[in-house]
């Protein structure tokens, strides 16, 4: 069975979410596939963090990466994909990142993250028309269509109105080397290194409206008026826009107690989650979420919104909040650093609940359906 993937969202030099998706299920798949090393097309010059020894078949394309995203996307799906199939005998393609090309050369997976864009157009300012209609197209024309939660996979019955046999909801998975780190030198060279404050509160959020900074931003101001608490915050993300956020930080008088750190690298994300008192993720929707249960794993207790898939995937191991009420917000915070017991108690359960999402699961899932697709 040759396989092959889309490696579009692997050129970032900042890798989040999804490309952290694609990378991990190509990476395991291709373990599980000895021989048979799957394929994985880039746009021209698109290979950073490339896959090691011969574990894929790396083709480069022609076509760059930088072009206008309809432009690119009308290339790329619509001749480069289709063409490459064709010729090198592909058996099955997955587009990880909402969309697959137009072939019927192969059995295609789409895997389909969130319908944020549909749900709440005005939290995804930058998604194009001609992005959300490929998305539609995409999802109608797979053989297989993969939900990250039950969430998402409700949304797209409901807005899409596909057979809900094609429907499958495999979870991701939490990396192995999320565990906590308890040890006290490192932390303070660690605090040091980043200019931060100690006790703090950390969020792991790309400035996107559907993120809910502002409201963050919001409810930590009052958080520190109404509970005298030493608490800093501690924000990390891309796609900082400096002026736009520290202006708002400046006005709510947050200035001493918070920092941002910008893009974090993978090596560091451990120790910010496992030297804070608190993980907060104030997000509007989420189709999955993973920063949540990193920070369980690492053994910090965890404050989320209400938003999309969160109480489905951190289930009770997490407190709750309406991520529009920053009034609510500030006072689960305020409860929670207020309440030694109560942290102790999540810690446990975020353990457990952490655990419940593997790597290897997802991957055995996931190449399951292939090969039910491919007989």
């Amino acid at each position: 069975m040759h396989i092959a993937y889309d490696g579009r969202i692997l050129v970032a030099s900042q890798r989040t979410g999804i490309g952290r998706y694609t990378y991990r299920l190509i990476e395991l798949i291709s373990g599980l596939c000895p021989g048979q090393p799957p394929a994985v097309f880039y746009p021209r010059g698109g290979t950073r963090g490339e896959f090691p020894g011969e574990m894929v078949r790396t083709v480069h394309s022609i076509i760059p990466g930088d072009l206008r995203e309809d432009r690119f996307l009308r290339l790329w799906y619509d001749l480069y994909l289709p063409f490459q199939i064709r010729r090198r005998g592909i058996d099955l393609f997955h587009g990880t990142s909402f969309l697959i090309p137009r072939t019927r050369r192969a059995r295609t997976v789409v895997t389909v993250h969130d319908l944020a864009h549909e749900k709440y157009p005005e939290l995804a300012p930058a998604c194009s028309p001609d992005f959300a209609r490929r998305v539609r197209q995409s999802v109608a024309r797979a053989d297989a269509v993969i939900a990250k939660s039950c969430t998402t996979r409700d949304d797209i019955l409901e807005l899409f109105h596909v057979e809900e046999g094609k429907l499958r909801v495999i979870y991701e998975g939490v990396n192995e080397g999320f565990t906590p780190c308890e040890d006290m030198a490192l932390r303070a060279a660690f605090l040091k290194r980043y200019g931060m404050h100690s006790p703090y509160i950390f969020s792991l959020l790309p400035l996107h409206p559907r993120k809910n900074i502002p409201g963050l931003l919001s409810a930590f101001s009052l958080f520190k008026k109404r509970t005298g608490l030493p608490h800093s915050l501690t924000l990390g993300g891309k796609e900082y826009e400096g002026r736009e956020l520290l202006s708002a930080v400046e006005r709510l008088g947050i200035s001493e107690s918070f920092t941002f750190v910008g893009y974090i690298p993978s090596e560091d994300l451990r120790l910010f989650y496992s030297f804070a008192d608190a993980f907060i993720f104030p997000s509007l929707y989420e189709g999955f979420g993973i920063p949540p249960l990193e920070a369980m794993a690492c053994g910090t207790p965890v404050l989320a919104s209400r938003g999309g898939s969160m109480p489905e995937v951190l289930g009770p191991a997490a407190r709750y909040f309406d991520p529009k009420d920053t009034e609510e917000m500030a006072h689960r915070l305020a409860e929670l650093l207020g309440s030694e017991s109560e942290r102790v108690r999540l810690r446990e359960k975020g353990f457990a609940q952490a655990h419940r999402y593997r790597w290897d699961n997802c991957a055995r899932e996931t190449l399951a359906l292939y090969k039910e697709l491919c007989g």
